[in-house]
Protein backbone atom coordinates (compact mmCIF):
# COMPACT_ATOMS: atom_id res chain seq x y z
CA UNK A 1 0.00 0.00 0.00
CA UNK A 2 1.37 3.68 -1.29
CA UNK A 3 0.52 6.65 0.92
CA UNK A 4 1.18 9.86 -0.10
CA UNK A 5 0.73 13.23 1.99
CA UNK A 6 1.29 16.60 0.73
CA UNK A 7 1.10 18.81 3.98
CA UNK A 8 -0.53 18.80 7.45
CA UNK A 9 -1.71 21.70 9.50
CA UNK A 10 0.56 20.92 12.33
CA UNK A 11 2.86 18.61 13.85
CA UNK A 12 0.51 17.14 16.02
CA UNK A 13 -1.79 15.92 13.08
CA UNK A 14 -1.02 12.50 11.81
CA UNK A 15 -2.36 9.80 9.49
CA UNK A 16 -3.72 6.69 11.62
CA UNK A 17 -3.40 3.54 9.33
CA UNK A 18 -5.26 0.33 10.01
CA UNK A 19 -4.82 -2.74 8.61
CA UNK A 20 -8.19 -5.27 9.34
CA UNK A 21 -8.19 -9.18 8.62
CA UNK A 22 -11.43 -10.49 7.98
CA UNK A 23 -12.59 -13.64 6.98
CA UNK A 24 -15.72 -13.24 3.86
CA UNK A 25 -16.27 -17.13 3.89
CA UNK A 26 -19.20 -18.03 6.44
CA UNK A 27 -17.26 -20.74 8.47
CA UNK A 28 -18.02 -19.34 11.90
CA UNK A 29 -14.22 -18.59 12.76
CA UNK A 30 -13.18 -14.83 13.75
CA UNK A 31 -10.48 -13.66 11.72
CA UNK A 32 -7.16 -14.20 13.70
CA UNK A 33 -3.47 -13.96 12.26
CA UNK A 34 -0.30 -14.05 13.30
CA UNK A 35 1.76 -11.27 11.95
CA UNK A 36 5.23 -12.52 11.57
CA UNK A 37 6.61 -9.22 9.78
CA UNK A 38 5.75 -6.20 8.08
CA UNK A 39 7.44 -3.72 5.96
CA UNK A 40 7.19 -0.13 6.27
CA UNK A 41 9.78 1.76 3.19
CA UNK A 42 10.70 5.48 2.95
CA UNK A 43 10.61 6.47 6.47
CA UNK A 44 13.34 10.01 6.23
CA UNK A 45 13.67 13.47 6.25
CA UNK A 46 14.77 16.13 4.19
CA UNK A 47 16.00 19.45 5.58
CA UNK A 48 16.56 21.09 1.86
CA UNK A 49 15.62 24.36 0.98
CA UNK A 50 12.44 24.08 -0.38
CA UNK A 51 12.04 20.23 1.06
CA UNK A 52 11.38 19.90 4.53
CA UNK A 53 10.01 17.13 6.08
CA UNK A 54 10.41 14.40 8.86
CA UNK A 55 8.31 11.50 8.65
CA UNK A 56 7.74 9.55 12.25
CA UNK A 57 5.62 6.33 12.99
CA UNK A 58 4.88 5.34 16.13
CA UNK A 59 1.77 4.22 18.49
CA UNK A 60 1.86 0.55 17.08
CA UNK A 61 -0.05 -1.53 18.14
CA UNK A 62 -2.48 -4.43 17.09
CA UNK A 63 -6.05 -5.70 18.36
CA UNK A 64 -6.01 -9.43 20.21
CA UNK A 65 -9.33 -11.88 19.54
CA UNK A 66 -10.29 -10.70 22.98
CA UNK A 67 -9.98 -7.06 22.17
CA UNK A 68 -7.12 -6.69 24.29
CA UNK A 69 -4.39 -4.34 22.76
CA UNK A 70 -0.70 -5.76 21.94
CA UNK A 71 2.49 -4.57 21.22
CA UNK A 72 5.55 -5.21 18.60
CA UNK A 73 7.18 -7.99 19.71
CA UNK A 74 10.15 -7.44 16.80
CA UNK A 75 11.85 -4.06 15.70
CA UNK A 76 14.22 -3.51 13.27
CA UNK A 77 15.23 -0.74 10.94
CA UNK A 78 16.83 -1.18 7.41
CA UNK A 79 20.33 0.30 6.34
CA UNK A 80 22.55 2.07 9.02
CA UNK A 81 20.87 3.52 12.01
CA UNK A 82 20.73 7.45 12.09
CA UNK A 83 21.54 7.42 8.44
CA UNK A 84 18.04 7.69 7.12
CA UNK A 85 15.87 6.95 10.73
CA UNK A 86 16.57 5.84 14.07
CA UNK A 87 14.00 3.47 15.94
CA UNK A 88 13.61 4.47 19.88
CA UNK A 89 11.79 2.81 22.46
CA UNK A 90 12.52 -0.84 21.46
CA UNK A 91 9.61 -3.14 21.29
CA UNK A 92 5.88 -3.20 23.05
CA UNK A 93 4.11 -0.26 22.67
CA UNK A 94 6.72 2.94 22.93
CA UNK A 95 8.17 1.95 19.75
CA UNK A 96 8.93 4.99 17.65
CA UNK A 97 10.78 4.94 14.28
CA UNK A 98 12.24 8.84 13.18
CA UNK A 99 13.64 9.92 10.08
CA UNK A 100 17.07 11.49 10.01
CA UNK A 101 17.87 12.02 6.86
CA UNK A 102 16.65 11.63 2.75
CA UNK A 103 16.91 8.33 1.61
CA UNK A 104 17.38 9.29 -2.09
CA UNK A 105 14.35 8.64 -4.13
CA UNK A 106 11.23 10.09 -2.67
CA UNK A 107 8.85 7.61 -4.13
CA UNK A 108 9.81 5.01 -2.52
CA UNK A 109 9.58 2.10 -4.89
CA UNK A 110 13.64 2.58 -6.15
CA UNK A 111 14.53 2.76 -2.30
CA UNK A 112 12.86 -0.25 -0.81
CA UNK A 113 15.19 -2.54 -2.94
CA UNK A 114 18.25 -0.93 -1.57
CA UNK A 115 16.76 -1.10 1.88
CA UNK A 116 17.31 2.17 3.37
CA UNK A 117 14.43 4.45 5.06
CA UNK A 118 13.06 0.92 5.94
CA UNK A 119 10.95 -0.32 9.42
CA UNK A 120 10.23 -4.16 9.39
CA UNK A 121 7.72 -5.02 12.69
CA UNK A 122 5.92 -8.27 13.74
CA UNK A 123 3.74 -9.27 16.65
CA UNK A 124 5.19 -12.78 17.11
CA UNK A 125 2.74 -15.40 18.47
CA UNK A 126 -0.19 -12.65 19.80
CA UNK A 127 -2.87 -13.68 17.19
CA UNK A 128 -4.66 -10.27 16.41
CA UNK A 129 -7.38 -9.34 14.24
CA UNK A 130 -5.81 -5.85 13.13
CA UNK A 131 -3.03 -3.72 13.39
CA UNK A 132 -2.65 -0.11 13.60
CA UNK A 133 -0.03 2.73 13.52
CA UNK A 134 0.47 6.65 13.08
CA UNK A 135 2.48 8.92 10.46
CA UNK A 136 3.26 12.37 11.92
CA UNK A 137 5.28 14.77 9.60
CA UNK A 138 7.23 16.22 13.05
CA UNK A 139 9.21 19.06 11.22
CA UNK A 140 7.38 22.58 11.73
CA UNK A 141 8.22 23.65 8.50
CA UNK A 142 7.02 20.63 6.46
CA UNK A 143 5.94 21.61 3.26
CA UNK A 144 7.04 18.53 1.19
CA UNK A 145 5.46 15.75 -0.56
CA UNK A 146 6.19 12.52 1.87
CA UNK A 147 5.19 9.01 0.94
CA UNK A 148 5.78 5.68 2.73
CA UNK A 149 4.96 2.11 1.15
CA UNK A 150 2.95 -0.70 3.87
CA UNK A 151 4.60 -3.69 2.28
CA UNK A 152 5.27 -7.92 2.70
CA UNK A 153 2.27 -8.07 5.62
CA UNK A 154 4.23 -12.18 6.41
CA UNK A 155 1.08 -13.34 8.46
CA UNK A 156 -0.47 -16.84 9.39
CA UNK A 157 -3.90 -17.07 9.37
CA UNK A 158 -5.18 -18.89 12.65
CA UNK A 159 -8.94 -20.34 12.91
CA UNK A 160 -10.35 -19.86 16.36
CA UNK A 161 -13.85 -21.12 16.22
CA UNK A 162 -16.65 -19.39 17.72
CA UNK A 163 -19.36 -21.04 19.68
CA UNK A 164 -22.46 -21.56 17.72
CA UNK A 165 -25.45 -19.32 19.44
CA UNK A 166 -27.67 -22.42 18.14
CA UNK A 167 -25.54 -24.84 20.53
CA UNK A 168 -25.03 -22.36 23.45
CA UNK A 169 -28.86 -22.05 23.70
CA UNK A 170 -29.44 -25.76 23.53
CA UNK A 171 -26.87 -25.89 26.68
CA UNK A 172 -28.59 -23.73 28.14
CA UNK A 173 -32.10 -25.46 28.12
CA UNK A 174 -30.66 -29.19 28.58
CA UNK A 175 -29.21 -27.20 31.68
CA UNK A 176 -32.36 -25.94 32.78
CA UNK A 177 -34.31 -29.10 32.16
CA UNK A 178 -31.55 -31.01 34.56
CA UNK A 179 -31.76 -28.66 37.34
CA UNK A 180 -35.33 -28.74 37.43
CA UNK A 181 -35.82 -32.52 37.80
CA UNK A 182 -33.12 -31.83 40.41
CA UNK A 183 -35.02 -29.60 41.79
CA UNK A 184 -38.03 -31.58 41.96
CA UNK A 185 -36.54 -34.92 42.65
CA UNK A 186 -35.23 -32.97 46.12
CA UNK A 187 -39.06 -32.18 47.65
CA UNK A 188 -40.66 -34.21 50.44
Amino acid sequence: MYLSLQSQPSTADYIKVTVKFVLTSNTNTLAGVNINSTNIFDIDANNTATNYFTDQISNIYAVTLASGTVGITTASIGGTSGTDNILTGGTGLSTVVTGTGANGGGSGANNDLLNTGNFNFGFGAQTVTQFSFRWYDVNPNGQAIQRITLDNINFTYTATPEVNPGMAAALACVGVVVFRKLRRSRRP
